[in-house]
């Protein structure tokens, strides 16, 4: 038997076949053009559901519909394709295959969306830190700096959600992600009953979870049993996955019981390059929500 192997397109197979289309239907593409849909190819290749020159033919065929309906009433003497047709047909396919897209404000800085909570400012601080060194790695020609994986330890209500949610607009507003989706699950939903279930189960998670975040709260529970050790062990696998390179994992929960999970598999802590830790409320910052609340 003689055995092929097919690897997916980048960003430049995508600009060459996208301008390969154009020239042979008659089309003008200038060269910004080309630079926004590899933008946008980079944006669709880290998704759920890239289908490489399939996608091209879409972008190609959205961009055609949305050209007639712009040129409809106003005829051009040459056949152009815009930087608006290029954004809005990647736009559309982004939508269909996430649901939705992010109504995250890009004027606005994700940290506001801490304002509310307390006991904030050390995670603010690291958050800050982090933000700036994504912000200086981009600017400086590195497409694609290591974003890392996240470790929260706290007690339920500290913050710990918001933080992830806050963490996923960072990175979309930095064109880190293409989404600033955070698909939340407890460590239990990741685990079946069944043999060779979990690891189907995890998998599908994390391919959900492609382009954005995944944020497992009451992770310890991944280290415990048969079926927990498996997810573990599939999630341990899956970090250093080129399949899943595009998905950032949080795990959270409780400090003394992640620690016991840390000990169930030797390779697990290593695979994490970033800790927060939450502290619990003071009476006084109890009271002080349940004013605001009111």
């Amino acid at each position: 038997l003689i055995f092929f192997e097919f690897p997916d397109w980048v960003p430049q197979d995508c600009e060459s076949f996208f301008a390969s289309i154009a020239s042979k239907e008659g089309f003008e593409i200038d060269r910004d053009v080309l630079d926004v849909l590899q933008e946008g190819c980079s944006r669709l290749i880290q998704l759920k559901g890239w289908a490489n020159g399939r996608d091209v033919k879409k972008i190609w065929s959205e961009s055609k519909s949305l050209r007639a309906q712009r040129v409809y009433d106003h005829p051009e003497v040459a056949k152009k394709i815009t930087v608006d047709d290029i954004n809005t047909a990647v736009n559309n396919i982004t939508q269909s295959r996430i649901g939705k897209l992010s109504d995250c404000d890009p004027n606005i800085d994700p940290l506001a969306l801490l304002d509310g909570l307390f006991r904030m400012d050390d995670i603010k601080a690291k958050l800050q830190m982090l933000q700036r060194t994504w912000v200086v790695s981009k600017r400086e020609g590195d497409c694609t700096p290591d974003l890392g994986h996240f470790v929260f330890t706290g007690s339920p209500g500290t913050g710990k959600t918001t933080v992830a949610r806050t963490i996923a607009k960072i990175l979309f507003n930095l064109k880190l992600k293409p989404s600033d989706k955070v698909i939340e699950r407890a460590a239990l939903d990741l685990v079946a009953d069944y043999v060779g279930q979990t690891k189907t189960r995890v998998h599908k998670t994390l391919a959900d979870a492609k382009g954005g975040c995944l944020f497992v709260d009451e992770a310890y529970n991944l280290g415990e049993g048969q079926f927990g050790k498996e997810a573990c062990d599939t999630v341990v696998a899956a970090m250093t996955s080129e399949e899943y390179q595009n998905v950032t994992i949080i795990f959270a929960g409780y400090a003394a019981e992640v620690d016991d999970m840390f000990r169930t598999n030797s390779g697990l802590k290593s695979r994490f390059t970033h800790f927060f830790e939450f502290p619990d409320w003071t009476v006084d910052d109890c009271v002080a929500f349940f004013a605001i609340c009111a």
